[in-house]
């Protein structure tokens, strides 16, 4: 069975007519993708709708048709909804259609309007329902069809839980089709029950106050063990409904105990960010403080020029000003010699030839410092702008700076989108999670416990009535063997040979099960060997009372507490799941409904990496979490077509498109 189109009118949060076609005749890999609550889960009950006619949810129990229709329709007064699916099965071209249809909106009126079409190459079929379960059973259906808390069921197993043992048991069962035969033998009982009155009938008429009561003693008798059967049969389905609660309330203590320990790493995570936004804030301003000094590798090019063009006026300058002040003080020299009259050097007195030879002298150089009066004192402004200049020089941004700020920062913006991630993760996860729940559920739990505990005694009880009914039966049987009548005799005979088959058909299940809980347990250890990650798990192993272990390399049976892994534990479930979806020896494609919740990188690669091999077709209903950037690489080119399903308000409902970005 290989599914190529899915079209939906008013189911669920599709109003209207929604349609998916899976690309390449639906072999290969397949992703519908979306956020949680947007309708991926509708989809694959949608399926499972057209193909039986209901849908349950994870306790067995049946959804209401009118959950099942689009609330905008209801609204407008359309009770109608319908899904049509399109595939290929062993070569041949198949369309089944349902539709529900009613003038109110009422479950008996959905049920009673309900169609079934059946059409095989364009032929169609009178026993529809009949040919459905033939390409794929009812029973089956969840190894083709499952979700996240499907695997934590199996995951269970792991526990040795007695609750847990029995869902494997049954699962083998219906793979193996053994609930028909359980059916036969009860038909079988039944003849056994009708002979038995056919006696008692036959005793009566024999007449006698003896054999009055022997035939009212055994019809007695009878109608007690029918009812202690049914009451034995109605306390084990409440001790499995509680059973399944009480494992829900501990998955949902775990989750919540778990989730509280998030709650520790959510405080973690955000004082991480905020380091993180620090430091990049921190590079940021840099590349601000940076920017805004890029003038001067502008300039630097130029700044030689102007450098030796600023250095040669200030030379002049200074030779000038230096000229001026040897000038000056050769002035003054001169002054203190006419003053005195006399040498400066030598003491020797100054005759009028030589004082007038001074003061020509004197005149001359007051004549050149008058020339050089345009520079006073020093002019430190060139010498400024060149110092100014050579600074900007030395101070030039190499691009090498940029780059190095730039890379630290793409390394902060990735761990910046690590770390939003995770804490959007661990909101979610804390979601909605009360203080005192945990307090609560453990009460539950226990009220529960303790109620599981007294039907588990009332069981028993009726158990061990039951087999003393059945020996007053049985002594009551003797009694009738003696009553010589050939009719009779016949009759006995009748029930010994029913009898015996049906003992016959308890022995060849049972013996027939354990059998074939060796396959299922050889399938699920070739599939784990494929998906594990630990080199050293080497097989997994069904025990006698079915529950599962892990066992090494060196044959060892681990304790769960010795490898505890919630990676790991999703691994097995898989593992098993895949085993006896192989066991079932039908071929149909596979829905995974958020299947890769907890696993992390190095599991989610192992196990994108196998699905091809779980059916040629495979169907993946993931969120962007699940499903992360770059595993499509793992999927090596098998992904044939990426859905994505988009909420669009409570009038619009959602909808299908194609994943952007997607091939």
């Amino acid at each position: 069975m290989m599914i190529e189109r899915i079209k939906m009118h008013n189911f669920g949060p599709f109003y209207q007519d929604h349609e998916i076609i899976f690309a390449n005749n639906g072999s290969g890999v397949h992703l519908i993708r979306g956020d949680n609550g947007q309708g991926k889960t509708s989809i694959q009950r949608a399926i499972l709708w057209c193909l039986y006619g209901k849908v349950v949810d994870r306790k067995g129990q049946e959804i209401r048709p009118t959950s099942l229709i689009n609330r905008a329709a209801q609204k407008e007064d359309i009770y109608q909804f319908a899904v049509i699916i399109n595939f290929n099965h062993e070569e041949n071209e198949w369309t089944i259609s349902r539709k529900m249809e009613a003038k109110t909106n009422s479950d008996k009126k959905y049920i009673e309007g309900m169609q079934i079409n059946v059409i095989k190459d364009g032929i169609p079929l009178p026993n529809p329902q009949q040919e459905i379960e033939r390409i794929l059973p009812f029973d089956v259906n969840r190894f083709f069809f499952f979700d996240g808390e499907m695997l934590r069921d199996y995951e269970e197993l792991l526990d040795q839980d007695s609750h847990a043992m029995t869902i494997l048991r049954e699962s083998i069962e219906h793979v193996l089709g053994i609930p028909y035969l359980k059916t036969a033998r009860d038909d079988l009982y039944e003849v056994q029950r009708r002979m038995e009155r056919e006696i008692s009938k036959h005793i009566r008429k024999l007449g006698g106050k003896a054999f009055e009561e022997i035939v009212d003693d055994f019809q007695s008798i009878n109608e007690e063990i029918d009812d202690r059967k049914n009451e034995i049969k109605k306390i084990q389905h409440q001790i499995a409904i509680l059973e399944t609660e009480i494992s829900d309330q501990k998955r949902r203590l775990a989750d919540i105990q778990s989730v509280q320990k998030l709650a520790r790493q959510r405080i973690e995570t955000e004082r991480g960010i905020e380091t993180l936004e620090a430091k990049r804030d921190a590079l940021m301003a840099d590349i601000r403080k940076n920017a805004s000094q890029m003038y001067k590798t502008i300039l630097a090019n130029t700044s030689e020029s102007i450098i030796a063009h600023l250095q040669e006026k200030h030379d002049a300058v200074m030779a000038k000003y230096n000229e001026k002040q040897r000038l000056i003080g050769r002035a003054d020299d001169i002054e203190r010699a006419i003053t005195a009259q006399k040498c400066k050097f030598c003491g020797t007195v100054l005759n009028e030839l030589a004082l007038q030879g001074l003061k020509s002298e004197l005149k001359d150089l007051r004549i050149q410092i008058k020339n050089l009066t345009e520079v006073p004192e020093p002019n430190l402004e060139y010498e400024n702008h060149l110092n100014r200049l050579k600074l900007l020089k030395d101070s030039i941004i190499d691009r090498s700076v940029f780059k190095n700020i730039e890379t630290k920062i793409f390394e902060i913006d990735h761990k910046l989108g690590s770390e939003n991630s995770k804490l959007v993760g661990l909101k979610e996860k804390l979601k909605g999670v009360d203080e005192e729940e945990p307090r609560e559920l453990e009460i539950d739990i226990e009220r529960r416990t303790n109620e599981k505990g007294r039907l588990e005694g009332r069981k028993s009880s009726e158990e061990k009535r039951l087999l003393e009914n059945l020996d007053a039966k049985a002594n009551l049987e003797q009694k009738m063997a003696s009553i010589d009548q050939e009719e009779l005799k016949v009759l006995k005979k009748r029930i010994q040979a029913v009898k015996a088959i049906a003992e016959v058909i308890d022995a060849a299940v049972c013996a027939y099960r354990d059998e074939r809980r060796s396959d299922v347990e050889k399938k699920a250890s070739d599939i784990f060997r494929e998906i594990r990650t630990k080199e050293s798990f080497s097989r997994l192993e069904i025990n006698e009372q079915f529950g599962l272990n892990i066992i090494t390399d060196d044959g060892t049976v681990l304790n769960r507490a010795e490898w505890r892994s919630s990676g790991e534990e999703q691994i097995v479930a898989l593992a098993l799941i895949g085993a006896l979806n192989r066991c079932a020896q039908v071929r149909a494609p596979v829905f995974m409904d958020t299947p890769f919740g907890r696993l992390d990188t190095k599991h989610g690669k192992k196990v994108l990496t196998f699905l091809p091999k779980f059916s040629d077709e495979v169907v993946l209903l993931v969120t962007d979490r699940e499903f992360r950037k770059g595993d499509e690489n793992y999927l090596e080119g098998k992904i044939m077509s990426d859905h994505t399903v988009l909420h669009k308000g409570e009038k619009q409902g959602s909808i299908i498109v194609k994943t952007m970005g997607a091939g």
